[in-house]
């Protein structure tokens, strides 16, 4: 798991140099250092220019090896990697070990220059010898990140540990916290901005996916179109986009009579949904036309819904000419999936400038055997790597489409079902990074998705990120843990202190140091309208295994243990036995 404690970190800077990455090793590497517990707070990728080069050995322009020094470190790309740790400069120094690698070799062959090194020039390594030494090397070859301050928009309580860890990047990294799309509100948080000097921001829930494009717009970088965006916050419009699509007609029940919507039904049962991507009310199963006049009737009698889906449709047109605003219906009508048939997964992707698809993660949906959600498991567990292919296809067809219509500069959460037919369906896509994975990312592949979507939105080089990350890492076979968020739901109503162990909970926090995110608190009382037909959300919790074996282990004796009364339905799928 990387490290995550703010005690008395010290940055240092390393380099992975030309020949460690000519031979294939820099990520061997990168991942050695963070199990010695290196924290690695950004890395880039650069083939460095003469004068950089020169600019950063200059302490030893007299030396006679300075010219053939600067030649090699020019000679292919390098990584840069900013490490953070207690202590971080002395031990990355003896992590490391000598500079002539076979001096190494015979000193500590387990070391870097030992494994990896070739002599006292190619020793594949470079590590910052003092406090002085490395603030300097690392403003070098970090310019840009020389007193940047940044914008954490909207941060929710569980995300505190995660924030921490962005100051380890920027200069300073503020809490900008946004309500609302309001003129007003707007210029507001602009002002805000300058007053701080905050050059970038970055949003992650969904909320604040709006907001991250109108202040990064701002602020001068390139972003979605508004075209792009609104396609993908309307369920029927984002739907227009798949190629080879399964059934689905938008329904407007104010413009059409019942009789005409019953004849655009192709079957039953079927998916009735709110077309707003924001708005968590109005999603159906509609079994028979009965249902669906019940359906329809209440939401022409729901004002309320109805003037919600029209603003939030408003403001995410604003701007756009008429010809190009397309027809927003309230609902969409679509085929209902065999959940008994299929696996849910959530994709991670994100978009160049210039109009690069960019694969960054993939995610499993698990499910018990009533289908009600288990966790989000990071990287996936039973879905076969010469499948993987499928959803990659998928995706960059389906994305095109929406490059095409302007979308550049951005994450973006995809969720997809994969059918036992190798169908790939779309359920939904999310303009924005996905803030509850960035721990999987993070305790899986010591990656970290909120730095990511920073260094994106800002336009810095993103080289690096791109060919180092967990969909990278997973599919190239590099050392990873398995990661878990553990949703613990509740199907009974009462006082929660009377449903749940709290001080178990308690212990998982304060004791083995888990992660819990409260959905809700620990005196709530539980009332009929908490539930869902999947019953209530009450805590998420990550989890970490080195193997599946240990995370089921993990996760069966959290659950066995959390609840004061056994939950009804809590049947595990064929796979998830310790």
């Amino acid at each position: 798991m990387a490290q995550e404690e703010k005690n008395d970190r010290q940055a240092t800077l390393c380099l992975i140099k030309p020949d460690a990455v000519k031979a294939g090793n820099a990520f061997t590497i990168r991942q050695r250092i963070e199990k010695e517990g290196f924290n690695v707070a950004i890395m880039r990728k650069e083939t460095l220019t003469k004068e950089k080069a020169e600019t950063f050995y200059q302490e030893h322009k007299e030396r006679s090896f300075f010219n053939d020094l600067v030649t090699f470190m020019t000679s292919g790309p390098i990584y840069m990697l900013k490490l953070v740790k207690p202590n971080a400069i002395k031990d990355w120094r003896s992590l490391m070990g000598p500079t002539d690698s076979a001096k190494a070799k015979q000193e500590n062959a387990q070391c870097i220059r030992a494994l990896y090194g070739t002599d006292v020039q190619q020793n594949a390594v470079h590590g910052s010898d003092s406090e002085a030494s490395a603030k300097r090397e690392l403003d070098v070859m970090f310019p840009d990140l020389v007193g940047l301050k940044a914008g954490f928009l909207s941060p929710r309580d569980y995300m505190k540990r995660a924030l921490e860890m962005m100051k380890d990047v920027y200069s300073e990294v503020h809490a900008i916290n946004v309500d609302g799309w309001e003129e007003k509100t707007i210029e507001n948080t602009k002002k805000e901005l300058t007053d701080k000097n905050i050059k970038v921001v970055a949003g992650y829930s969904q909320k604040d996916a709006f907001h991250h494009i109108l202040f990064n717009e701002f602020l001068g970088y390139p972003v979605p179109s508004r075209k792009a965006f609104l396609y993908c916050m309307n369920k029927y419009l984002m739907r227009t986009i798949e190629k080879d699509a399964f059934w689905y007609d938008f329904v407007d029940p104010i413009n059409e009579d019942f009789a005409t919507i019953c004849a655009k039904i192709k079957e039953y049962p079927f998916m009735l949904k709110n077309t707003s991507l924001s708005l968590g009310r109005g999603i159906f199963s509609i079994s028979d036309e009965k249902k669906l006049k019940v359906v329809l009737e209440d939401y022409k009698a729901d004002k309320a819904l109805q003037d919600s889906i029209a603003y939030q449709m408003g403001v995410f047109s604003k701007g756009l000419e008429k010809k190009d605003i397309p027809n927003l219906p309230p609902f969409i009508s679509e085929h209902k999936v065999d959940i008994n048939s299929t696996i849910e997964y959530c994709y991670e992707g994100f978009v160049t400038p210039d109009g690069k698809l960019i694969h960054y993660a993939l995610t499993e949906e698990v499910y018990f055997k009533n289908h009600s959600a288990l966790g989000y498991l990071t990287p996936p567990m039973s879905l076969p790597k010469d499948k993987v292919k499928l959803i990659q296809d998928w995706v960059e067809g389906y994305m095109s489409g929406y490059i095409k219509l302007g979308y550049i500069n951005q994450f973006f959460n995809l969720e997809l079902w994969l059918s036992d037919k190798d169908e790939v369906f779309l359920t939904e896509i999310n303009p924005r990074a996905a803030h509850s994975f960035h721990y999987n990312y993070l305790y899986s592949f010591g990656t970290r998705l909120y730095e990511d979507n920073m260094e994106l939105a800002r336009g810095a080089d993103v080289t690096a990120i791109s060919e180092y990350n967990p969909w990278t890492l997973w599919l190239g076979n590099y050392s990873f843990s398995y990661t878990l968020i553990v949703l613990i739901t509740v199907k009974e109503t009462g006082k929660l202190t009377d449903i749940l162990d709290w001080d178990y909970v308690n212990q998982l926090e304060t004791k083995d140091n888990i992660l819990i995110r409260y959905n809700r608190q620990k005196g709530d009382t539980l009332v009929e309208n908490d539930m869902t037909s999947a019953g209530c959300m009450i805590l998420q919790m990550w989890i970490v295994g080195e193997t599946a074996k240990a995370l089921i282990g993990k996760e069966t004796e959290i659950r066995s243990k959390i609840y004061k009364n056994p939950q009804s339905g809590n049947d595990y799928p064929a796979y998830w036995k310790v």
